[in-house]
């Protein structure tokens, strides 16, 4: 019989990967509320508050929209996914597309020179940028190999919101 030893005992563990779940859509506009859906109940198990998850998931409508109008140029028939990652701290939301690059000065966060009182010369248009600035705590965009990923990022417990 083998005596035991003092030494102590090297236990393996794998890291565990965090929960995730990855969407894909053709890049047709009339899809785009699927991805809404997912997101906002996604949101909503997490313990967001309605109205934030609600805001998350308008971000998320307008990154895929844009990935389908600017990126595929409206060409139907080709994927955008989207990609939710369940983090400790946050959730994380990547779009990812194979079509044409976002020019980086597109996603800076746009300043918006309109007067909110005057309902007949709201802007129709390029707000999607600005609420993703404004609501998400991280944007961020990488050009890649034949793949374009936009990230999103929430915090899940929003200590630095003003709003």
């Amino acid at each position: 019989m083998k005596e035991p030893s003092n030494q102590p005992r090297t236990v393996r563990t794998e890291a565990v990967a965090p929960p995730s779940i990855r969407l894909v859509i053709s890049s047709r506009l009339e899809n785009v509320f699927l991805v809404g859906l997912a997101v906002n109940k996604i949101c909503s198990h997490l313990e967001l508050d309605e109205v934030e998850a609600g805001r998350v998931e308008l971000c998320i409508v307008e990154a895929v929209t844009n990935s389908i109008r600017h990126s595929h140029q409206g060409l139907s028939g080709l994927d955008v996914s989207l990609e939710v990652t369940v983090l400790e701290d946050s959730i994380e939301f990547k779009i990812l597309d194979h079509g044409a690059h976002i020019p980086p000065e597109k996603l800076r966060s746009p300043r918006l020179d309109y007067d909110p009182g005057d309902v007949n010369n709201l802007p129709e248009g390029g707000m999607g940028i600005f609420l993703m600035h404004e609501v998400m705590d991280r944007v961020t965009y990488e050009p890649g190999n034949g793949t374009n990923t936009l990230t999103l990022v929430i915090l899940r417990t929003p200590t630095n919101r003003t709003s």
